[in-house]
Order: structure tokens, then sequence, then C-alpha cells
């Protein structure tokens, strides 16, 4: 299950008056490609409305490459577009399916250390 939700980009939560609204997408324990496309449906919507979005990756055991195709491309469309996205406190097995696939160049652009808890 993939959970979602509000905040402001300080993370002092929806009710704080200061930064830029931002969703939280929590990923599963094990990320499979049949639990990405409602993934990708928040993420376009958030690229819509310019929210920034913070990807908590820190429950993580196994990300399926796919699941993993789906974040490059959502990052890099972010990028792309001058919205933030960043994944917050990545597992270490989520960091190391990025390595296996020799995206760890791309994690590390995405990681936002003054952000994690």
């Amino acid at each position: 299950m993939v959970m979602v939700e509000e905040g402001t980009e300080d993370g002092n939560g929806a009710g704080a008056a200061t930064g830029p609204l931002w969703h939280t997408v929590s990923l599963p324990v094990v990320v499979e490609s049949n639990q990405m496309p409602p993934v990708r449906d928040e993420l376009l919507g958030c690229l819509q409305q310019g929210e920034a979005v913070r990807i908590d990756a820190r429950e993580v055991c196994r990300i399926s490459t796919a699941a993993i195709q789906v974040l490059v491309a959502a990052a890099r469309t972010f990028s792309d577009c001058g919205v933030k996205l960043y994944y917050a406190d990545p597992s270490d097995e989520f960091i190391e399916a990025f390595s296996d696939l020799g995206l760890y160049t791309h994690l590390a652009d995405f990681i936002d250390i003054s952000q994690s808890a």
C-alpha cells in the first residue's frame, strides 16, 4: 500500500504557514510494478499542480526494476519542470537496488539529507 500525506516543505505539517505544499508518498516494504500505476498517477497530479514530492523509502526491503524505472522517470520529469522531488530516508535495500542497476548517481542527486528524519 502506498500512503500519501500532505505537509509543507519545511516538514511542519499541513497547518504550517511556511513553505510550498508537498506530498509524501510512502513506499511499502515490497514495491512491485503492479503497485506503481497509482504512484505514477499521484506523481503526475502533483507535477500538474507544481507540488513538491517527498518519496519516503525508509521501509523498502525489495523494489522491482520496473518500479525503479517509474521513480527515475518521475524524478527526471520533475527536475525538467523545476518541481522538487526527493527520496527521504532511503533504506539500505532501496539504495542497493538503485546501485545494482548503475543508478546510484541518479539516486544521490535526489536524496535530500536536510529533509531526512
